[in-house]
């Protein structure tokens, strides 16, 4: 009977250890992800301001946004739709940081010049600098000059942040202000 005792306590010690270990385990690769990116969950309605010659900001259009966590809150997506007068912006952007090299990423994704790109990233407080500076898929201009761009997302308010939309022609010695974007939460 003593030997059946023993047996039962094994049994159940090696269970217990095994439940642990599978709640430890599943804990660990629950973590969420996405802490430091956690302002810019949510829903948004966008105006976009463009710069005028004298460097004031003019209306350039309208759309909305949506930013929300995917894979478990590994990553945010950010599902962007904009309308500039005569033409619209539609993009898909997937954001978070790599698990094998700590480095924070976005991949950008466009509908209208079906491209997709990958930005690497760093934060300061609440503020993500993004760019393609060493993709290796050049975005060119007409006259097959490389451009690249740089994204710049700053929280203003709990219910509004900004993009700031950045390019270069020189390998990033000097930036030009392409756009602004400004994110007001809906919900």
């Amino acid at each position: 009977m003593a030997y059946l005792f023993d047996f039962c306590e094994k049994i159940i010690m090696r269970t217990a250890i095994t439940t642990l270990l599978t709640i430890f385990v599943t804990l660990l690769n629950a973590q969420d992800r996405i802490g430091e990116l956690e302002f810019l969950l949510g829903t948004y309605a966008v105006e976009v301001k463009l710069p005028n010659e004298q460097g004031e900001w003019k209306e350039g259009g309208k759309g909305q946004a949506k930013f929300y966590p995917i894979l478990d809150r590994t990553f945010i997506r950010e599902d962007l739709s904009l309308s500039f007068g005569q033409g619209t912006l539609t993009m898909s952007n997937s954001i978070g940081r790599d698990g094998r090299m700590n480095q924070l990423r976005m991949i950008a994704m466009d509908k209208e010049f079906a491209t997709i790109d990958i930005y690497n990233g760093e934060i300061e407080d609440e503020k993500i600098t993004f760019d393609n500076l060493t993709s290796d898929i050049p975005a060119l201009t007409p006259d097959g000059q490389r451009i690249s761009f740089r994204i710049t997302y700053t929280k203003v308010s709990d219910n509004k942040n900004e993009s700031l939309v950045e390019i270069t022609n020189d390998g990033g010695a000097s930036w030009k202000v392409y756009s602004k974007q400004i994110f007001k939460k809906v919900k």
